[in-house]
């Protein structure tokens, strides 16, 4: 997986040969308006969480059955610099701070 200033995250596989093509790519796929700075899989890779710049996250979840890329609900980020993030002991909850 990458996350990409274009505001995409892309899902790579590796054919027989060895070479990586995109099997998905999620977000924007038109404009640039924000950036991901990053992407990480949650409870597997059926479940993505990108976040931008601005502290904007964004979510997919695969359908096991389509192979859907579905959007999901998530909290919204912070207007503010963000000072600290951290997960907790079980990765279920990201928690961060800001002066906003």
């Amino acid at each position: 997986m990458s996350s990409s200033f274009d505001f995409t995250v892309s899902l790579w596989v590796a054919d027989e040969a060895g070479a990586w093509t995109i099997e998905s790519t999620l977000g924007a796929l038109v404009g640039n308006k924000h950036a991901f700075f990053g992407a990480i899989f949650l409870d597997d890779i059926n479940h993505i969480l990108a976040y931008t710049y601005g502290g904007a996250m964004h979510q997919w979840l695969r359908d096991n059955q389509t192979g859907k890329w579905n959007t999901q609900l998530t909290v919204k980020g912070h207007f503010g610099s963000v000072t600290d993030l951290h997960w907790d002991q079980h990765s279920l909850c990201l928690a961060t701070t800001s002066a906003d």
